[in-house]
């Protein structure tokens, strides 16, 4: 016996026998633990979806609630305003639901402090919303925009701040699951071809099983791919959809307060058309094309219509004065070029990307500046203005000089497109009131079309 024990052979034997129980042994562990991490990964996902989904609702509910605050103030039908009323307090009622119901999907510490912020500030929202629907109600809608600006927007945007850092910790322990899932993939494989060899020397039933083992982590993971796959595809059209809401409720904060100078959403058309014009003659013809991208066009027509946002902060005795201004009154008209970009900083921060936020300011605080530096707020001249802002203030211009305004008629084609000739190089970017003279026709069938 002893003989046999100090045997190479039977040594060898022995090791091969006994890998071969090893391997054996773990191949039915392995086979366990896959469906254990295949479960854990599968509930991960589930609740990482889930979270997604209320937080993607919640936003979409917020801004059409508010889109439809937007609009009960800027409506001056009792009839309309009634309906909207109900239908804002419904989409409360349906807010409060929501968020009770996402409180019920929330664990750990950091998620219920971020949730119960988010409980808090959905309420004092709805609560502040009220307060604006009241206003109107009551007629007091000069008060009610400066409430929806003023008091509505910091909580929207703190209930943003909350779902982003929310996103970020969900985002954060999916990754980690990701990795772990990775991790027992990857160690899961490699045991399973240590296994294959030991079966391979002691059991080649052993081996079979071995193999088989190896083919289900490919399944699985294939599976576990095609699953998140499937859930990005969801978030992706839900992303699209607020990106829609938020873009209509800038349009309706914009006619909103183009309203008050008598103009009923038609400036903001036109400017948007002249501006997309102008942006693409200018990128065809190479002008700037380090900054004229197909993105910087889309994102510089989105951002036009803030252009005169700054206007809410201009009294109405001077926005819809038929006459000539006082110098007092042009200096306080003036103001609107820098309050304008500074709301939309204050606005958007939070809600849109910081590219757009940059455009949309440049575009506000700016149109007003002119090529000789005799503009205003900053009296910025030449290529230190903002292309978005030089291309914006030939399509301003051009329109208010053919449209009707409370204090003057509408000025022919030919008479508009002289000034503009003639302003050219003063006022004006000289490149860009060069291409938009040359191509009137195009011009002017957006001004007929709108």
């Amino acid at each position: 016996m002893k003989r046999w024990v100090k045997n190479t052979t039977f040594q060898i034997l022995l090791i091969v026998l006994f890998t071969g129980f090893v391997g054996i042994l773990g191949i039915f562990i392995l086979t366990g633990n896959l469906e254990s991490f295949r479960y854990d990964y599968q509930k991960r996902i589930s609740v990482d979806y889930e979270h997604r989904r209320y937080m993607d609702e919640l936003s979409k509910l917020l801004y059409k609630h508010q889109a439809i605050t937007a609009r009960h103030i800027n409506t001056s039908k009792q009839e309309e305003k009634d309906e909207l009323e109900t239908e804002a307090n419904l989409l409360g009622d349906e807010l409060k639901e929501k968020v009770i119901a996402f409180g019920d999907t929330i664990h750990g510490e950091k998620k219920e402090k971020i949730y119960h912020d988010l409980y808090s500030n959905t309420l004092n929202y709805i609560k502040s919303a009220n307060v604006v629907l009241t206003l109107s109600q009551r007629g007091d809608e000069k008060t009610a925009s400066y409430y929806l600006t003023g008091e509505m927007s910091p909580f929207l945007k703190t209930i943003d701040e909350n779902t982003q850092l929310m996103q970020k910790i969900t985002d954060r322990e999916f990754a980690v699951s990701s990795k772990r899932m990775e991790r027992n993939i990857t160690i899961a494989r490699t045991c399973s071809m240590v296994c294959l060899f030991a079966i391979i020397l002691a059991v080649v039933v052993c081996a079979l099983r071995c193999l088989y083992i190896t083919r289900r982590v490919d399944k699985y993971r294939k599976e576990l791919e095609d699953e998140v796959e499937t859930k990005s595809a969801e978030v992706l059209k839900h992303n699209r959809t607020i990106m829609d809401i938020q873009n209509n409720t800038l349009i309706g904060m914009a006619t909103l307060i183009e309203s008050r100078d008598g103009e009923t959403g038609g400036h903001i058309k036109r400017t948007s058309g002249y501006v997309e014009l102008l942006a693409g003659l200018a990128k065809e013809a190479g002008y700037h094309r380090e900054i004229l991208t197909d993105d910087y066009i889309e994102l510089l027509v989105k951002a036009a219509p803030m252009h005169d946002i700054g206007k809410i902060v201009v009294p109405d005795q001077i926005l819809k004065k038929p006459g000539k201004l006082t110098t007092e009154e042009y200096e306080i008209m003036k103001e609107h070029a820098a309050r304008g970009g500074e709301i939309v900083k204050e606005v958007l921060v939070g809600v849109e990307e910081q590219v757009y936020i940059d455009i949309a300011a440049d575009v506000a605080a700016h149109h007003h500046e002119k090529w000789n530096g005799t503009g205003y707020p900053d009296g910025l001249s030449g290529e230190d203005i903002p292309l978005s802002a030089r291309i914006m203030a030939v399509a301003d211009v051009f329109d208010a000089l053919v449209s009707e305004r409370c204090y003057k008629k509408p000025m022919p084609f030919d008479q508009a497109f002289s000034i503009i000739e003639k302003d050219a190089g003063s006022h004006f970017d000289p490149m860009l009131a060069k291409l938009f003279l040359k191509h009137r026709p195009e011009v002017e069938a957006i001004a007929k079309k709108s």
